[in-house]
Protein backbone atom coordinates (compact mmCIF):
# COMPACT_ATOMS: atom_id res chain seq x y z
CA UNK A 1 0.00 0.00 0.00
CA UNK A 2 1.27 3.43 -0.90
CA UNK A 3 0.46 7.01 -0.43
CA UNK A 4 -0.90 8.53 -3.16
CA UNK A 5 1.56 10.81 -5.83
CA UNK A 6 -0.76 13.88 -5.41
CA UNK A 7 0.13 14.78 -1.93
CA UNK A 8 -3.57 14.38 -0.42
CA UNK A 9 -2.18 11.82 1.98
CA UNK A 10 -4.23 8.98 1.43
CA UNK A 11 -3.86 5.88 0.27
CA UNK A 12 -3.76 5.78 -3.92
CA UNK A 13 -6.44 3.05 -3.98
CA UNK A 14 -8.37 5.15 -2.16
CA UNK A 15 -7.52 8.53 -4.08
CA UNK A 16 -6.57 8.60 -7.30
CA UNK A 17 -6.00 5.14 -8.92
CA UNK A 18 -10.21 4.67 -9.25
CA UNK A 19 -10.23 7.73 -10.96
CA UNK A 20 -7.90 6.53 -13.54
CA UNK A 21 -8.97 2.69 -13.65
CA UNK A 22 -12.58 4.20 -14.07
CA UNK A 23 -14.13 2.84 -11.46
CA UNK A 24 -14.65 5.98 -9.95
CA UNK A 25 -15.22 9.37 -10.70
CA UNK A 26 -13.77 12.36 -9.59
CA UNK A 27 -15.92 14.38 -7.53
CA UNK A 28 -14.52 18.31 -8.27
CA UNK A 29 -11.78 19.70 -10.49
CA UNK A 30 -9.03 19.45 -8.32
CA UNK A 31 -9.46 15.30 -7.91
CA UNK A 32 -9.25 15.34 -11.88
CA UNK A 33 -6.11 17.49 -11.35
CA UNK A 34 -5.32 15.37 -8.76
CA UNK A 35 -5.59 11.92 -10.53
CA UNK A 36 -3.72 13.93 -14.13
CA UNK A 37 -0.82 14.26 -11.95
CA UNK A 38 -0.77 10.86 -10.42
CA UNK A 39 -1.19 9.55 -13.71
CA UNK A 40 1.69 11.61 -15.05
CA UNK A 41 3.44 9.85 -12.27
CA UNK A 42 2.71 6.23 -13.57
CA UNK A 43 2.87 6.76 -17.17
CA UNK A 44 -1.01 6.33 -17.63
CA UNK A 45 -1.29 8.08 -21.04
CA UNK A 46 -4.45 6.63 -21.87
CA UNK A 47 -6.35 8.59 -18.92
CA UNK A 48 -4.37 12.21 -19.58
CA UNK A 49 -5.89 11.83 -23.16
CA UNK A 50 -8.81 10.80 -21.81
CA UNK A 51 -9.57 13.37 -18.92
CA UNK A 52 -8.90 16.12 -21.95
CA UNK A 53 -12.28 17.52 -23.03
CA UNK A 54 -12.89 16.26 -26.21
CA UNK A 55 -13.39 19.75 -27.42
CA UNK A 56 -9.46 19.74 -26.98
CA UNK A 57 -8.43 15.92 -27.04
CA UNK A 58 -7.34 16.48 -30.46
CA UNK A 59 -4.23 19.17 -29.64
CA UNK A 60 -2.80 16.63 -27.49
CA UNK A 61 0.66 15.19 -28.95
CA UNK A 62 0.74 11.57 -27.58
CA UNK A 63 4.67 11.28 -28.31
CA UNK A 64 5.46 14.41 -26.54
CA UNK A 65 3.39 13.39 -23.08
CA UNK A 66 4.86 9.81 -23.11
CA UNK A 67 8.30 11.60 -22.95
CA UNK A 68 7.42 14.16 -20.50
CA UNK A 69 6.18 11.67 -18.55
CA UNK A 70 8.63 8.53 -18.23
CA UNK A 71 11.68 11.42 -18.61
CA UNK A 72 10.73 13.11 -15.82
CA UNK A 73 11.54 12.44 -11.59
CA UNK A 74 7.91 13.99 -9.97
CA UNK A 75 8.64 15.41 -6.88
CA UNK A 76 5.17 16.78 -5.81
CA UNK A 77 1.70 18.72 -6.26
CA UNK A 78 0.48 21.83 -4.94
CA UNK A 79 -2.72 22.97 -5.25
CA UNK A 80 -3.43 26.58 -5.27
CA UNK A 81 -6.87 26.97 -5.57
CA UNK A 82 -9.90 25.84 -6.99
CA UNK A 83 -12.22 28.88 -7.85
CA UNK A 84 -15.61 27.56 -9.44
CA UNK A 85 -15.84 30.17 -12.72
CA UNK A 86 -18.86 32.48 -11.90
CA UNK A 87 -21.86 32.03 -13.82
CA UNK A 88 -20.58 28.28 -15.38
CA UNK A 89 -21.79 26.28 -12.52
CA UNK A 90 -20.02 23.49 -14.45
CA UNK A 91 -16.86 25.51 -15.16
CA UNK A 92 -13.80 25.53 -12.53
CA UNK A 93 -10.46 27.13 -13.03
CA UNK A 94 -7.60 25.26 -10.72
CA UNK A 95 -4.00 26.81 -10.00
CA UNK A 96 -1.31 24.69 -9.05
CA UNK A 97 2.24 24.02 -8.84
CA UNK A 98 4.16 20.62 -10.28
CA UNK A 99 8.13 19.93 -9.12
CA UNK A 100 9.96 17.72 -11.58
CA UNK A 101 13.22 16.89 -12.37
CA UNK A 102 14.05 16.43 -15.73
CA UNK A 103 17.74 16.05 -17.57
CA UNK A 104 19.29 16.15 -13.86
CA UNK A 105 17.86 19.45 -13.85
CA UNK A 106 14.51 21.03 -10.89
CA UNK A 107 11.77 22.51 -12.54
CA UNK A 108 8.42 24.02 -11.56
CA UNK A 109 5.68 24.41 -13.41
CA UNK A 110 2.79 26.31 -12.43
CA UNK A 111 -0.24 26.91 -14.45
CA UNK A 112 -4.40 27.95 -14.52
CA UNK A 113 -6.29 25.35 -15.96
CA UNK A 114 -9.95 25.40 -16.73
CA UNK A 115 -11.69 22.33 -15.83
CA UNK A 116 -15.23 21.92 -17.44
CA UNK A 117 -17.81 19.09 -16.60
CA UNK A 118 -19.32 16.90 -19.44
CA UNK A 119 -21.79 14.09 -18.30
CA UNK A 120 -21.09 14.99 -14.55
CA UNK A 121 -17.58 14.64 -15.03
CA UNK A 122 -14.64 16.80 -14.88
CA UNK A 123 -12.14 17.53 -17.90
CA UNK A 124 -9.48 19.51 -18.39
CA UNK A 125 -10.08 21.92 -21.04
CA UNK A 126 -7.67 24.51 -21.59
CA UNK A 127 -4.59 25.94 -19.27
CA UNK A 128 -2.20 29.18 -18.91
CA UNK A 129 1.16 29.32 -18.24
CA UNK A 130 1.49 32.82 -17.41
CA UNK A 131 -0.09 32.69 -14.01
CA UNK A 132 0.86 35.01 -11.40
CA UNK A 133 -0.27 32.97 -8.38
CA UNK A 134 -0.27 35.96 -5.97
CA UNK A 135 -2.51 37.51 -7.98
CA UNK A 136 -6.28 37.23 -5.98
CA UNK A 137 -9.05 35.60 -7.36
CA UNK A 138 -11.88 37.39 -7.51
CA UNK A 139 -14.93 35.56 -6.40
CA UNK A 140 -18.14 37.99 -6.46
CA UNK A 141 -19.03 38.88 -2.41
CA UNK A 142 -22.81 38.58 -1.57
CA UNK A 143 -23.71 41.34 1.31
CA UNK A 144 -25.18 39.67 4.32
CA UNK A 145 -28.22 40.92 5.84
CA UNK A 146 -27.89 42.94 8.39
CA UNK A 147 -30.16 43.15 11.70
CA UNK A 148 -31.45 46.89 12.55
CA UNK A 149 -31.41 48.57 16.04
CA UNK A 150 -35.03 48.88 15.67
CA UNK A 151 -35.91 44.93 14.09
CA UNK A 152 -36.76 42.84 16.63
CA UNK A 153 -34.45 40.11 18.56
CA UNK A 154 -32.29 37.42 16.58
CA UNK A 155 -33.00 35.04 19.90
CA UNK A 156 -36.41 35.40 19.93
CA UNK A 157 -36.89 37.25 23.43
CA UNK A 158 -40.02 39.45 21.73
CA UNK A 159 -37.73 42.25 22.32
CA UNK A 160 -36.35 45.11 19.96
CA UNK A 161 -32.16 44.46 18.88
CA UNK A 162 -31.26 47.40 20.92
CA UNK A 163 -32.93 46.27 24.04
CA UNK A 164 -31.64 42.72 24.10
CA UNK A 165 -28.43 41.59 21.90
CA UNK A 166 -27.38 45.25 20.51
CA UNK A 167 -26.68 46.43 23.77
Amino acid sequence: MNLCPCGSGVLDAECCLPIIDGSGVASSATATMRARYTAYTRGDIDYIIESNHPETRDDINREDVERWSSDSDWLGLTIVSDVPDPGREDDAWVTFRVRYKLDGHAHLHRERSLFRKLDGVWKFHTATEDVDEFQPVLVPVVAASTVGRNDPCHCGSGKKFKKCHGA
